[in-house]
């Protein structure tokens, strides 16, 4: 993912003084689907973050959803996961100047790389990594830039986490990295192939009452379904 997403330009560490975040390399089992070896930056947070918001839909949207799917037959949703969400994301750059590069005041995320990773060189962070505080944030801002400018939706004032497509009718809520979009079939279809061209994204099944459809999926860790009597969740 480093290196696929234009992560980092790599500057020579004697070319710059100032604040440096060290990083490790860490394992994990995302969801059972397997180990990995990924670099987490230890930039641990150290006080209350402005206009941020934890991007997890109240669970009203969720059953407002359901309920409104249950309303029409026709209709079927689709969950699509972001791909690496963090490292698609520009990096937030500190307001004031972080250090100097070749004695000129910058305004930078520097990361010192694990050892064995870009030896005698530090990383200039254009994109967010794992573990950064504004890594969270800043795929909020890009994914919702994205939906609104790319996708022509219009964002709830309420509920930061719901979208709509008022032309298509395609009503959309964010979890994370992951998303779940509602509408008429054509409609939805044509919605998460325009999504995949502006997100690197994994695109799930089809779940509706189709010969051809997924009749389950996983949404805000819940599991939910359709059967010919209506949607249900657990």
């Amino acid at each position: 993912g480093i290196e696929h997403y234009k992560v980092r330009k790599l500057i020579k560490k004697e070319r710059w003084r100032g604040k440096v975040i060290p990083c490790r390399w860490i394992w994990d089992n995302p969801r059972g689907a397997g180990w990995r070896a990924r670099i987490v930056v230890k930039n641990f947070r150290d006080g209350e973050e402005a206009n941020i918001f934890a991007a997890t839909p109240d669970n009203i949207v969720f059953k407002y959803f359901l309920s409104d799917l249950a309303s029409d037959p026709e209709e079927v949703c689709c969950i699509v996961d972001a791909k690496w969400a963090f490292l698609q994301s520009p990096v937030k750059l500190p307001q004031d100047p972080s250090g100097e590069l070749d004695g000129a005041p910058e305004k930078k995320v520097i990361v010192d790389p694990p050892p064995g990773v870009d030896d005698g060189y530090y990383w200039d962070c254009q994109s967010s990594v794992p573990g950064l505080r504004s890594a969270s944030r800043s795929y909020q801002d890009h994914s919702s830039t994205q939906y609104q400018e790319g996708m022509k939706c219009d964002r709830n004032a309420q509920e930061p986490c719901a979208y709509m497509n008022r032309e298509n009718k395609v009503k959309m809520q964010q979890h994370g990295d992951d998303a779940m979009l509602k509408g008429t079939r054509k409609a939805v279809i044509e919605m998460t192939k325009k999504m995949q061209e502006l997100i690197d994204c994994k695109v799930g099944p089809i779940i509706g009452l189709g010969p051809m459809d997924a009749r389950e999926g996983l949404f805000l860790k819940k599991n939910f379904g359709v059967i010919p009597q209506g949607w249900w969740y657990e």
